[in-house]
Parts: structure tokens; C-alpha cells; sequence
């Protein structure tokens, strides 16, 4: 159904360090710069960010196109994965939350290496950012849905999507704001973790039908925006289903998803 992009080894121009994956970066034919994937864990990642990239394609949200790609060294296969083009073509950056948010406060835990349970990643901080930011550009947001006006309301959006394909990864540096005349949204990225791609489709169907204690549905719905910690919760630690709670509270701090 989608094409698998093979990618020789020795295009690699320089690896990519940010996160906990095999990545590296490429030039296209035209110049263009690529980012390769590689789902060496054996989980599914690389279907799991494809599916979602097309979701995204079809709710209009704005979103990194991914494609199914595998690495190889001539012709002996190394591995399999996804690319995409940057998103932050020179002399545009991409600035991480975490260091958005720390310079909007410099105790911000930028560096935090949980990454996961930072107390300071609010939903009410993160919301104030997202109100000083420009909506993405034209190129990622070329129709928005009526009554879509703004960064917040768009990543309110992005919460909306996490919950939606149980998107577990949305931790303080896996969204961020694309920088050059002005800081703007950048479009939602890295969605691997999404639509319980480590489990077989026995333990998918298993666990979607258990009773006692809410199966699966209970673990992933825990998950889902549980890397914005709500307010009134940001002092001490809460129950994945207490967080899960944050997603009305995104959806208060923009009314249009009322």
C-alpha cells in the first residue's frame, strides 16, 4: 500500500543524537535534508508513525510526513524505519519545549533526563507558550477546520490526536516551535509510540476485551497525556488515570474544543 524507501548506508551525512533511537541525516538529490528512523526494537514503530502521519493527512492536522524507508549497506539489508524531511531548513530552527519553556522561566528542568514525570511540564505552561507562538505556517497548515485560530487552539489539536491513537511520547522535547523572523508551532512529530505497536494482535484483542481492572484500555489511556501534568497535581505524583484527566482540561484552555 506505501512504498518502502531504501536508503544506503553511505548517504548517512551525520547522526542524529536527540532521543533513544538509531537516527541519522541525509541529502536528497535535490539537497534536501532527511531524517532516517530506524525501528531497530522490533515494536512496530515504523508502521505505527506511517498510520498515524496519514491520519494526521486527513484531519488536516499539521503534521511531518513520514514514509516506510529500510537502510541498507549495498544490498545486504541493515534495517527497517522511516524517513522525513526536516522540518527546519536552513535558516529556519527547530526550538524544543523544553527550552521554550525555560526561557519563559529559567528554574524550568530543561535537562530533566526523566523526561517523563517533569512536575513543571503543566498543561497551564505549556498553554501560556503556546499563546505566544504563531500558528504553524501554510505549508503545514494550509486549510484549518472553521473556528482553528491559533497555536493553542492547534496543539489542543495535538492532545486531541495523542488520545486518540494512544500516543504515549509527548514529553517536554517532542514538540516544539520552529524559529526564524517569529516563533511559530511546529508541526507534530514523532508519533511511534502510538497505537499499541509493541503488542502482537493476540494481546491486542486480549487485552481490549478484558474486564478486571480495565485491560489495556485502563494502561493506554493512563498514558496518553499523562506528559502534561495537571496543575493542581504538579506538586506531587497522580495516578495515570487522574492525568488522563488533563485532556478536558486542554480542552477548556481552548474553547474551540469545547
Amino acid at each position: 500500500m506505501f512504498p518502502i524507501h531504501e536508503i544506503d548506508t553511505s548517504r548517512r551525512a551525520a547522526d542524529e543524537q536527540l532521543g533513544t533511537k538509531s537516527k541519522f541525516w541525509f541529502f536528497d538529490e535535490e539537497n534536501r535534508r532527511y531524517l532516517f528512523k530506524a525501528e531497530d526494537r522490533g515494536t512496530g514503530e515504523d508502521w505505527g508513525e506511517k498510520i498515524v502521519c496519514e491520519l494526521c493527512k486527513l484531519l488536516g492536522v499539521p503534521h511531518v510526513h513520514y514514509e516506510l524507508a529500510a537502510e541498507y549497506d549495498g544490498t545486504h539489508f541493515l534495517a527497517r524505519g522511516v524517513v522525513c524531511e526536516t522540518c527546519a531548513p536552513p535558516p529556519t530552527s527547530l526550538v524544543l519545549g523544553n527550552e521554550l519553556l525555560f526561557a519563559l522561566d529559567s528554574s524550568y528542568p530543561r535537562h530533566d533526563h526523566r523526561r517523563y514525570k517533569v512536575h513543571a511540564h503543566t498543561i497551564a505552561t505549556v498553554a501560556d507558550m503556546m499563546r505566544r507562538l504563531y500558528p504553524p505556517g501554510l505549508q503545514y497548515a494550509p486549510g484549518l477546520p472553521l473556528g482553528i485560530e491559533n497555536a493553542l487552539d492547534i496543539f489542543t489539536g495535538y492532545a486531541m490526536l495523542d488520545a486518540w491513537v494512544a500516543n504515549q511520547d509527548r514529553h517536554h522535547e517532542n514538540w516544539g516551535a520552529l524559529w526564524h523572523e517569529h516563533l511559530e508551532l511546529a508541526p507534530t512529530f514523532d508519533h511511534g509510540a502510538a497505537l499499541a505497536r509493541n503488542l502482537t494482535d493476540a494481546e491486542r484483542l486480549s487485552r481490549m476485551i478484558q474486564r478486571t481492572g480495565g485491560g489495556v484500555l485502563r494502561l493506554l489511556l493512563g498514558r496518553l497525556v499523562q506528559r502534561f501534568i495537571p496543575e493542581c497535581l504538579a506538586a506531587r505524583p497522580c495516578s495515570r488515570m487522574r492525568r488522563f484527566g488533563s485532556l478536558p482540561d486542554w480542552c477548556q484552555m481552548s474553547p474551540q474544543h469545547g
